[in-house]
């Protein structure tokens, strides 16, 4: 008698086990998996330049100079010495490495760990938004991590300084969205900005949001100011930082980069750059050929509405809350100077710069569905990650020679 309940119940574990469900869960998490493991093997190859270990070795050295004669991108001549124009954090954070073991030479390898740290922070942020189940966020992490320009930024050592600012940028977001404490807030968004400097104005929309909220007047003020002073803090560390390097506080070196002369005909921001960069952003091609591989990206970078597609569904959301007004407020605060600067992101899979209002994008996105994602929505993600990679492979390949 006890046999048919047995071989029932053994029937209804399998049944349960093998769910629609729980079976796209495991789709979704192998595929997080592999895309972890294929980051990590380019994360081990030195394809790009370490510009940030050469930073480390000059302030371990005491000097705000690079050292020797390095052949690295992005290099800023001055009065007989080579500087970076990039914020010093990226390098600081290195010379513990650097001090400790004398051959560390690739800041790749630490590409790893924050990749894995920057998945669990950006699925616990998403999980505040409370109309979103397990499998829904996973599939939104897929899009993020695998299907976007992350996908440059979380493999290449040269992205380093960026890989740092998003590790930072989520930190800060999901204390903001959880504790939402205003000094760790300040102290997390100032680290973003000591590696991306123009990640400072999200104060401008968390400054907004504590003023706009309800309580009393003094004590909005105190949070302001607490979130405010370490932010008062990096831009005058970066005022001294960079008149002890060109004599100017105003100065960040860019207008001394080796190709400035003929990059920059406008100057460092101009309304002129902006047609080139709104191509480069949203609606760059790859470039299509008769032999194969047929389809191969472009050095310069794809459009992000060919690299991630799943975005156009942004066009039905509805935002007319007070907090979708903040999010796209901020998105077009950090566009703007990106889409008047004098670059596109040089060589890269895709616009790269977006990733410094990519999260924000993705929290609007991930607030507008208040029933989960549709099936067409992850049919779209699923699609643009298999096309991603078929790209980005050609895009290493080509980097490799």
């Amino acid at each position: 008698m006890k046999k048919p309940k047995t071989l029932f119940k053994t029937r209804l574990l399998i049944t349960s086990i093998f769910t629609l469900q729980n079976l796209e869960l495991v789709m979704v998490g192998s595929l997080l998996l592999l895309g972890w493991i294929y980051l990590l093997r380019l994360n081990l190859i030195d394809l790009t330049n370490q510009l940030f270990i050469a930073l480390a070795q000059a302030f371990k050295a005491g000097q705000l100079n690079l050292l020797g004669n390095p052949n690295f991108i992005d290099l800023v001549y001055y009065h007989g010495k080579i500087f970076t124009a990039h914020p010093p954090l990226p390098g600081l954070i290195l010379v513990p490495l650097v001090y400790l073991f004398k051959n560390f030479s690739n800041q790749g390898y630490l590409f790893p760990f924050l990749n894995f740290l920057n998945f669990y922070l950006f699925y616990r942020l998403l999980k505040t938004v409370k109309t979103l189940k397990t499998n829904d966020v996973l599939w939104l992490c897929l899009a993020f991590f695998l299907a976007s320009p992350y996908l440059f930024v979380g493999s290449f050592p040269i992205a380093w300084n960026s890989l740092l600012a998003i590790t930072f940028l989520l930190s800060a977001l999901l204390e903001f969205c959880t504790r939402k404490r205003s000094l760790v807030l300040g102290s997390l968004l100032a680290l973003a900005s000591l590696c991306r400097f123009n990640l400072f104005l999200v104060g401008i929309y968390l400054v907004a949001d504590f003023w706009f909220e309800e309580g009393e007047l003094k004590a909005k003020f105190k949070k302001i100011w607490r979130l405010s002073l370490p932010l008062v803090v990096v831009i005058i560390t970066m005022f001294v930082y960079d008149w002890a390097r060109f004599g100017d506080p105003l100065q960040t070196g860019n207008i001394y980069l080796s190709f400035a002369s003929y990059a920059m005909p406008h100057g460092l921001f101009g309304l002129e750059y902006t047609p080139a960069n709104l191509f480069s952003s949203l609606i760059k091609p790859p470039t299509f050929q008769l032999s194969s591989p047929f389809v191969i990206p472009p050095e310069s970078g794809i459009g992000i509405l060919f690299v991630s597609p799943y975005l156009l569904y942004l066009i039905k959301g509805r935002y007319s809350d007070r907090e979708s007004k903040f999010l796209w407020g901020i998105i077009g605060v950090l566009a703007l100077p990106i889409l008047l600067w004098f670059s596109s992101g040089g060589s890269q899979f895709s616009f790269r710069f977006a990733l410094d209002f990519l999260p924000f994008i993705f929290i609007l996105l991930a607030r507008s569905f208040k029933k989960g994602l549709p099936l067409a929505f992850k049919g779209i993600i699923l699609v643009s990650v298999f096309c991603d990679w078929f790209l980005f492979y050609q895009y290493v390949l080509n980097l490799s020679g």
